[in-house]
């Protein structure tokens, strides 16, 4: 059997309804049913439009129907199920139980990679810090590939897929680390720049989190201790030490400690930050216009390491 051949614009809203149960949001249905017309034919999304129309073949239209089943009754997170996500313009290979790194996140981040091209930066290091399946990590060393990009994350699965991304793209300025934050980094290390998406759902939100969360991705990557603060803390406390002055990156007020947070814990940490001696200490909001990053500089360069 086949279906009739449709006009791609008709089939990707009838992707998109289907998906309703399980998203809430038009937007978001219209990118997902995208991404499963672009995995399932291995076009493009601009190749896609200029054809027009498709007609889809039986196996195509049984795969189709598997990856729409397992999204809404299993939900499944899209990520898991094509195998690969995109991140920026990156596409990542993606396993259960490695976080997904959501919009949000990609949003923030591309704001930042284009603070960085404004400013002519080119030459830096930059430390990733929790850096899951190293989708930032990477994406940053790829648009920048004259600088230093390290990702650090303890979690073995975490670790292996960052080694199996960065070795796809061919990515040979990213160093991975093993460390529970920076425990295991070089005390010789010093970073113009740090960006971290942590773990900072607290318990009682991971309680009332979507099966798509809670049934598949890793709780230690989405929870931490202190009302979701504990990681965050550790992260402030420490970064300064690793931190050193580059006048690029003060004359351009390109902030050297980026923090995603929940959208609940701005004021906590703008204020962990400025107790911890960072100036310019922001609070960014995200396209929802919910707090989503929490941005500062050292007033002038790293304070002086221990042995």
């Amino acid at each position: 059997m086949k279906i009739k051949t449709m006009l791609i614009t008709d089939l990707i809203a009838q992707i998109a309804d289907r998906l309703m149960p399980e998203l809430s949001e038009e937007a978001v249905r219209k990118k997902y049913a995208w991404w499963l017309l672009e995995k399932l034919t291995g076009k493009s999304h601009t190749d896609l439009l200029l054809q027009r129309t498709l007609t889809l073949n039986n196996e195509q239209h049984a795969q189709l129907e598997q990856w729409i089943g397992a999204l809404v009754k299993e939900h499944k997170p899209l990520g898991y199920i094509l195998d690969e996500m995109p991140f920026g313009n990156l596409m990542l290979r993606m396993r259960t139980p490695v976080l997904i790194a959501r919009m949000e996140t990609e949003d923030w981040v591309l704001q930042f990679i284009d603070k960085l091209k404004k400013a002519g930066l080119q030459r830096f290091t930059l430390l990733d810090m929790c850096a899951g399946s190293g989708c930032i990590a990477l994406l940053i060393a790829a648009t920048f590939p004259q600088a230093t990009v390290y990702a650090v994350d303890i979690c073995p699965d975490a670790l292996a897929l960052m080694h199996e991304n960065k070795a796809r793209l061919k990515l040979t300025n990213v160093h991975i680390i093993a460390s529970d934050l920076f425990d295991e980094v070089s005390h010789e290390l010093q970073f113009d720049l740090i960006v971290t998406n942590p773990p900072y759902i607290t318990e009682t939100e991971y309680a009332t989190l979507d099966a798509s969360v809670k049934d598949w991705e890793h709780k230690h990557a989405l929870v931490a201790a202190d009302e979701g603060l504990a990681l965050i803390k550790k992260i402030i406390a420490q970064a300064p030490t690793y931190l050193r002055h580059h006048d690029t990156v003060k004359s351009a007020q390109i902030p050297q400690l980026s923090i995603e947070i929940g959208y609940q814990q701005g004021l906590a940490v703008e204020r962990c930050m400025i107790d911890a001696g960072f100036v310019n200490v922001r609070i960014e909001k995200d396209s929802a216009h919910k707090n989503r990053v929490v941005t500062g500089s050292l007033a002038d360069v790293a304070i002086t390491k221990g042995p």
